[in-house]
């Protein structure tokens, strides 16, 4: 047999076998996963995961070949296979024990992207009547850093600084604001209301030893930040609050061996999700309706970041969108793809071409469930091309915030932006529109005319979060998706410059991209530096603001001069058609 028969052969081999799994359309596969999709999404389905098997990419994976993505450095950020290797439960059940004797009853953690978003999740998953309670804040927004802090009795509380790298901004921030305060409130004590989790040799394990924190849990270096929750990351917090963490980490062992590279190609989980996410991408289905199920709200705030940041580069990857309404946008958008699971009690299905179920997965098995997802994420990235554990274009925005809040020490505040329009109530910048504008109505007109199914609206919110400015960007999201038929995603800042920062500046050039902020009146000192928190969110918006304008992508950002809701009111009344 000739070498292109043979190789011809195999492949209609295991075509033949993969659809036993597969079977007709909307049938489960027998790792867990049934998909409804269009017939030539399924054919090149069929075809990715020949080709996965043909080539051994499931054991290359696991030996760590970086030539299965682009030959750099993945092969040292693996870690994550192992759930829970590196990480002493006892140890942080010590510092818990110690917590309990001193009346400390609340656990915080200040992290931000990976190191908050892990923590929300196993605090969701494993939660006990009797637990201590585990809160995660991840805000520079002035106004909400003193709600919280009004929230909580400081003395009663254990904080957590969260930074793999150990000098992320926001979270430094966050730690010297609460660490003066408790200084000013218990003297030297103060040490002892802090634990670190930061990777050896950082600048926070230095800190955390000159100020006498309570413990430094260490990260494992081969362990990238959104793939760390089932590490110290995650872990310490949920230990920390009595959390019992044991069937979590059993749940995720488990899939880690149905993943594993002696299980057959057609029974791998991971294997099937991965190979499906690409083609989805690779087919201009690329925004994921991720509807999680009832028990686990978090879950899909957690796959946004994982996939977004992780596929999000070279023009290419996957955009989940996460909250209700208009996670689908037009019923005839063919790029649609809803993610569910079996206990979910949404109709959102019903408008989508294509629809992936799980029905081994959700809140009963959360551990499995991210064990999947990050081993899925691996192969889609594989499939795709790119690296999978790098963030380049977050690190860019963290570039532009460093350098404006530098020209702010030196008297040089910001840089002149795209003014447009201005009236008592708000002003509005652009960049990147098809046509040159004036004021608000005209700006969003054109931000969100000419859109084709494969487009999406990004609301990036720099203001403070509450139950009545949520409602009023759920009525925000509706009336653009029946303004232009696009999906539409939430992202409050600084959280999602951590997440989907990174497709939005690296992905497909699909977005359009609506910033909102407002004039934040309280003055609250960062210690330590010249700039308050108002100063220090406002350069994060303006940063990424020029970010996405010179990735040239369309923007634009209205900002309120006075009350944030009533702003918000007049955005909603400009929007609705």
């Amino acid at each position: 047999m000739q070498e292109a028969e043979s190789v011809a052969w195999r492949k209609s081999t295991l075509a033949q076998g993969w659809s036993r799994y597969i079977g007709c359309v909307g049938d489960l596969i027998r790792a867990g996963l049934g998909a409804r999709l269009p017939e030539v999404v399924e054919a090149d389905w069929l075809e990715a995961l020949d080709e996965w098997t043909l080539s051994g990419s499931t054991q290359r994976l696991w030996e760590g070949d970086s030539s299965l993505w682009t030959g750099a450095d993945e092969g040292d950020w693996l870690g994550w296979y192992e759930p829970g290797g590196r990480f002493d439960l006892m140890d942080a059940g010590v510092v818990a024990n110690e917590l309990a004797a001193e009346e400390l009853n609340a656990v915080i953690v200040l992290g931000m992207g990976g190191s908050s978003l892990g923590a929300v999740l196993l605090g969701e998953a494993v939660r006990q009547p009797s637990a201590r309670a585990l809160l995660v804040f991840d805000s520079t927004n002035p106004s909400e850093v003193r709600r919280f802090e009004e929230g909580i009795d400081v003395e009663s509380c254990l904080f957590v600084v969260a930074s793999k790298s150990g000098g992320t901004l926001e979270t430094t921030v966050l730690g010297d604001y609460f660490y003066d305060r408790l200084s000013t409130l218990v003297g030297e004590r103060a040490g002892r209301h802090f634990v670190a989790i930061t990777d050896e040799g950082s600048k926070l394990e230095a800190v955390a030893k000159e100020r006498g924190f309570r413990a430094i849990f260490r990260g494992t270096p081969g362990i990238g930040g959104r793939f760390s929750v089932l590490s110290a990351f995650g872990l310490a917090p949920a230990v920390l609050c009595d959390l019992s963490v044991a069937a979590l980490l059993d749940g995720a062992r488990a899939m880690a061996r149905r993943c594993a590279a002696g299980t057959p190609d057609e029974e791998n989980p991971g294997v099937a999700l991965g190979t499906l996410l690409a083609v989805l991408a690779e087919s201009n289905r690329s925004l994921l309706a991720i509807d999680p199920s009832p028990g686990l709200p978090g879950l899909g705030d957690w796959i946004e970041q994982l996939v977004a940041e992780s596929t999000g580069k070279e023009g290419l990857g996957l955009l989940p969108l996460t909250g209700r309404p208009a996670l689908l946008g037009s019923a005839e958008a063919a790029d649609r793809c809803v993610v569910r699971w079996s206990d979910s009690t949404s109709t959102a299905d019903s408008q989508a071409e294509s629809l992936v179920t799980f029905s081994d997965g959700g809140a009963e098995d959360v551990g499995g469930e991210i064990f999947r997802w990050q081993f899925a994420t691996a192969v889609a990235c594989a499939q795709l091309g790119v690296h999978a554990f790098v963030q380049p274009d977050v690190e860019s925005a963290k570039a532009v915030t460093k350098k404006l809040t530098a020209d702010y020490e030196s008297g040089r505040f910001l840089p002149t932006r795209w003014l447009i329009g201005e009236d008592k109530a708000l002003q509005v910048f652009a960049a990147g529109l098809n046509r040159v504008t004036e004021g608000l109505s005209e700006s969003l007109s054109s931000l969100l005319a000419d859109m084709s199914a494969e487009d999406f609206v990004a609301v990036l919110a720099w203001i403070e979060r509450s139950e009545p400015v949520e409602e009023l960007f759920a009525r925000l999201r509706a009336a653009i998706t029946e303004r232009s038929g696009a999906a539409t995603s939430l992202g409050f800042g600084p959280g999602y410059l951590h997440s989907t920062g990174q497709y939005f500046k690296a992905g497909p050039n699909r977005g359009r991209f609506l910033l909102v902020t407002c004039e934040e009146k309280p003055s609250i000192p960062i210690p330590g530096r010249p700039y308050d928190f108002a100063a220090l969110e406002s350069a994060q918006a303006r940063g990424d603001f020029e970010v996405l304008a010179e990735r040239g992508r369309q923007v634009v950002q209205v900002h309120f001069l006075g009350d944030a809701l009533e702003g918000l009111r007049t955005l909603l009344e400009a929007v609705e058609p």
